[in-house]
């Protein structure tokens, strides 16, 4: 309801949502824990899990198959985020401008690769190599 929170909750919730149906450890559940102030909390369940939600470009994702099949239709944007988090990580410092371009570079040579295969060109990378 704040507009100042609306803003990147728009975006970010759907993704939320969907993941919403996994506990902590992954385990796959139908409804959310129970609140702790109940009675018979150990034997209660929660609400159910709902886990549809509309991304900002108007996507629907109801469950996590349509996340999977969102991601795979350009799965660029997934793999720069997750490279720059590897290498800010691993080299313990932000990312800077070159950096970024040295990211999509990457993702672009190992397009249709795994994730095997993108974590050995970040690893192999000047800015792995030049903290």
């Amino acid at each position: 309801a704040e507009e100042s929170c609306a803003g990147c909750h728009k975006n970010i919730d759907p993704f939320g949502f969907v993941l919403e149906s996994y506990d902590q450890i992954g385990r796959w559940r139908t409804h959310s824990p129970p609140l702790r102030t109940s009675k018979k909390y150990k034997e209660a369940l929660g609400l159910p899990v709902e886990s549809a939600g509309k991304l900002a470009d108007r996507t629907k994702l109801e469950d996590i198959t349509d996340l999977k099949k969102y991601l795979r239709e350009d799965i660029a944007p997934f793999a720069e985020c997750i490279s720059e988090k590897l290498l800010t990580y691993a080299t313990g410092r932000s990312m800077n401008c070159s950096d970024h371009k040295l990211i999509r570079d990457v993702v672009k040579d190992v397009q249709g690769g795994g994730f095997q295969d993108l974590a050995i060109a970040l690893v192999n990378s000047e800015s792995f190599w030049t903290r």
